[in-house]
């Protein structure tokens, strides 16, 4: 991977996430829930804003 081999997941609904790693993970990757930070709060929010330039 040119970036590293680590990504980022976040979502509402922990069963959902978890289901859905479940179907795209192999069994040599690892998985560890974290709790979510700032940043996530942010993207959560900026997703549902509005665009006021548009």
């Amino acid at each position: 991977m040119p970036f590293g081999g680590t990504i980022h997941v976040s979502g509402r609904d922990a069963g959902a996430v978890e289901a859905a790693l479940s179907r795209l993970c192999g069994p040599r990757q690892e998985r560890t829930r974290i709790r979510s930070g700032l940043e996530d709060v942010f993207i959560g929010l900026m997703d549902h804003a509005r665009d006021n330039y548009s």
